[in-house]
């Protein structure tokens, strides 16, 4: 929403707010407006960049989190494979030995 004069209406209350007289800021008051202004929104891009990578790093920890689980869900698997392979194969040498002995 724009006011006459430029600048929107909350920049122009602010400038009420911050300046102790009604009479229009002078260059001073102005420089530390545009300074503050200049502060506080550098200081919400900051914020907002570490708060982006935060949530990216998260997101990453998660991936790899979930594909070290798959992998070991996997090699879980393909124990349990070789295991069931290695107990037919014991039970084939048994009935091999029990034939012979026989």
């Amino acid at each position: 929403m724009m006011i006459r004069g430029g600048g929107s209406a909350f920049a122009k209350y602010c400038r009420r707010w911050m300046s102790s007289s009604r009479e229009l800021p002078s260059e001073n008051q102005k420089k530390v407006y545009r300074g503050f202004a200049s502060y506080v929104f550098k200081g919400g891009l900051f914020y907002a960049s570490y708060a982006m990578t935060k949530v990216y790093r998260r997101h990453e920890q998660a991936y790899e989190h979930a594909s070290l689980q798959e992998s070991l869900i996997k090699r879980e698997r393909d124990l349990e494979v070789q295991m069931a392979i290695l107990e037919y194969k014991e039970s084939l040498l048994k009935m091999t030995s029990q034939d012979k002995t026989e």
